[in-house]
């Protein structure tokens, strides 16, 4: 599900589980993102934004689906959007150790990486949007 959205086929709340925060699920996508890119020998910054899906929505409906159903035939919706988060939190579990990014939830008091604050929690006013970073 994420390379779909990094390959603009998939808008990013597509694969978003309902109950997530929007804007926290935009952090961890873009800080993921942020990780990769810094990987790439001899970067030092870039701007990292959220891909836009290419697709009218009612073709992007049509490829999620595509994507529920080929990945195992009484799979929900849900279930894939939780599969999804997931992988992106087991991503930036991985990549945090090369470039040391916390999760956007956590806090300077320590919260553990399942606790993800879910809408309407304080969290949920968090701002969006393009987000730059550079390696210091």
């Amino acid at each position: 599900g994420l390379s779909f959205v990094s390959a603009r086929l998939l808008p990013l709340d597509a694969i978003r589980p309902e109950r997530l925060c929007p804007a926290i699920w935009e952090q961890l996508f873009l800080q993921i993102q942020e990780q990769l890119f810094l990987q790439i020998q001899g970067t030092t910054a870039q701007q990292v934004g959220v891909p836009t899906c290419v697709f009218p929505e009612s073709h992007a409906r049509r490829i999620l689906e595509l994507l529920r159903v080929s990945l195992g035939t009484g799979m929900y919706l849900k279930d894939l959007q939780q599969d999804c988060k997931d992988v992106a939190l087991q991503l930036h579990t991985a990549l945090a150790g090369t470039c040391g990014a916390p999760p956007p939830w956590v806090s300077n008091m320590g919260s553990s990486m399942s606790r993800i604050p879910m809408s309407g929690s304080p969290m949920s006013g968090s701002p969006t949007g393009t987000v730059v970073y550079a390696r210091v």
